[in-house]
């Protein structure tokens, strides 16, 4: 996804977790489960509408690389779920966002679902496409 908008304010709103409600249609709420600026090491819940259900997740921020990337993982069902967003400066004012998701199974279980995991990977992306498209809205707003 490229937005017209310089890479530094791209990757501080993206990563400006505490705007997230305001931001991205599907995120209910925040809950910050450390202090401090937003960095590798940092844990917070989010609570958002997946598939027509409230469902929180607690995340962590694993690499957080200004302006140039960050990953944030959560566990869930034996499953370890990682999303990674790539920004590359494409004019002064352009930036390019790349999204991946990648599973790991930690438990047996999932290993034996792993179909299953992978159809819910087209699922995850669609919808945080969706929340890229609302965080470049209010990029190019502005």
């Amino acid at each position: 996804m490229n937005i017209d908008a310089p890479i530094d304010d791209v990757f501080a709103l993206f990563s400006d977790i505490d705007q997230a409600p305001e931001n991205v249609s599907g995120i209910v709420s925040i809950e910050r489960l450390t202090d401090g600026e937003v960095a590798k090491g940092t844990r917070f819940r989010e609570t958002r509408l997946f598939m027509g259900r409230r469902e929180t997740e607690e995340l962590l921020f694993i690499e957080f690389n200004v302006p140039h990337s960050y990953t944030v993982t959560a566990e869930r069902a034996g499953m370890t779920f990682l999303t990674r967003l790539d920004f590359s400066s494409l004019q002064t004012e352009q930036t390019q966002v790349r999204l991946s998701l990648q599973t790991k199974s930690r438990t047996l279980a999932p290993k034996l679902g792993s179909p299953l995991s992978k159809m819910m990977l087209p699922i995850l992306k669609k919808v945080f496409l969706k929340d890229l498209a609302d965080l470049k809205q209010v990029l190019e707003k502005s």
